[in-house]
């Protein structure tokens, strides 16, 4: 019985340390994501990135069109003097951000930007 007792408690706090680590990780995740897309349009202090667009989609379709089209899309603010003076409409880039808010589309703010 003893053993039984202790198997299962050990059990018990396996599944609980478990269940800390895997918050941990997902807060690290949030923290510092990552978006792979097409820049579809720029603003002034923004740039709208939708993952899968194309630049025919650019050239076809209004922006509301391409968020439709894929269900999906972010508004980054960008620092232009840090991140911005190199972006264009119609480049695929990586943007790194630490936040985002669930509207469609999303917003956040770009922590680091890769042109591929």
């Amino acid at each position: 019985m003893k053993k039984i007792s202790l198997i299962l408690f050990l059990t018990l706090i396996s599944i609980g340390l478990l269940s800390c680590q895997q918050n941990s990780v997902s807060t690290n995740i949030e923290n510092n994501s990552l978006t792979i897309g097409m820049i579809v349009a720029k603003e002034e202090a923004r740039i709208l990135v939708v993952a899968g667009a194309t630049p025919e989609d650019i050239t076809n379709l209004t922006t509301q069109e391409i968020i439709k089209k894929y269900e999906d899309g972010a508004w980054f603010t960008i620092n232009q003097e840090e991140l911005g003076q190199d972006l264009k409409v119609g480049m695929k880039v990586n943007v790194w951000y630490d936040t985002m808010d669930s509207s469609l589309p999303g917003s956040g703010n770009v922590t680091k930007i890769e042109i591929l």
